[in-house]
């Protein structure tokens, strides 16, 4: 342990992950050394023996992965990491390793909540990598049920439903590292009522049976008014041929007399003329 400690320490970190909540640093050291890192909002102070005060250091021997939690969600913030290996502090300024990191934008919410065979599953959409603990409520909006998950390793998280034909409200919430609520989802609304397909078939079979009936009559009433006015019996035949042969007849004397007296016409235009030119 005496050759640990006069030999200098070098520290160095990268940045591994980033989520709205939590950066993820690998750290690296080239002596077992106890480590502290922090981050501060980009424009407060740095205090670097706050930090040290306020935080257990982490035992780190050639390399380690340090997560610094519990951040604020689309916030930028000054990383460091120093050390001490035994009483020697590092040779590397903690100021000059400083990095600014954003952390990234919070995505928590039901994405989808549906009721099948007597229960309700719940899918939740989260990029926080914490626990989530889902509440089911009555129609009363009393809590009945709740349960924790990890959206990381499971898809959803499903409620035994007690009773059919009443509307749930389901709400998910997740957990920091203190089991304390970060944050929390709308409440979702879940109808467990089932649907009357045969009611809804019947309502189908007599509006179509209507709309038939409706079809046929209008078809049937063409036809008749088509059989009235072109089906005629002989004596109908007759009759209109008759009265067709009359009135081509008339027809055809009422262009004679009008010839008759087109012509009559002329020569009363035409004679004085011809005297005119006799009596020349």
């Amino acid at each position: 342990m005496s050759e640990s400690r006069q030999t200098p320490l070098s520290l160095s970190y990268s940045v591994v992950h980033i989520s709205p909540i939590t950066i993820l640093l690998s750290v690296n050291v080239s002596t077992e050394a106890t480590v502290w890192c922090g981050a501060w909002p980009l424009g407060e102070e740095m205090n670097l023996k706050l930090l040290q005060a306020s935080t257990p250091g982490v035992v780190v021997s050639g390399s380690r992965y340090y997560p610094i939690s519990s951040l604020t969600p689309s916030t930028t913030y000054d990383v460091t990491c120093f050390g001490y290996a035994g009483t020697t502090f590092m040779t590397e300024n903690p100021f000059s390793l400083r990095q600014s990191i954003m952390t990234k934008e919070k995505v928590f919410a039901i994405k989808k909540a549906r009721f099948s065979r007597d229960t309700i599953e719940v899918f939740v959409d989260s990029n926080l990598e914490i626990s989530v603990l889902c509440f089911l409520f009555n129609g009363k909006n009393i809590k009945i049920d709740n349960k924790l998950f990890d959206p990381n390793q499971d898809a959803s998280v499903v409620f035994d439903v007690p009773k059919r034909n009443v509307q749930y409200r389901v709400q998910c919430s997740a957990l920091n590292d203190s089991s304390k609520v970060f944050t929390s989802t709308d409440s979702v609304v879940v109808s467990t009522k089932t649907i009357n397909w045969t009611g809804i078939v019947l309502v189908f079979v007599i509006v179509l049976f209507l709309v038939s009936l409706i079809v046929l009559i209008v078809i049937w009433r063409k036809q008749n008014s088509i059989h009235a006015i072109y089906e005629l019996d002989e004596a109908e035949i007759v009759t209109l041929l008759n009265k067709s042969r009359d009135q081509t007849q008339n027809a055809m004397n009422t262009a004679d007399g009008n010839f008759d007296t087109l012509v009559s016409t002329e020569r009363s235009i035409r004679c004085p003329k011809c005297r005119c030119v006799g009596d020349g």
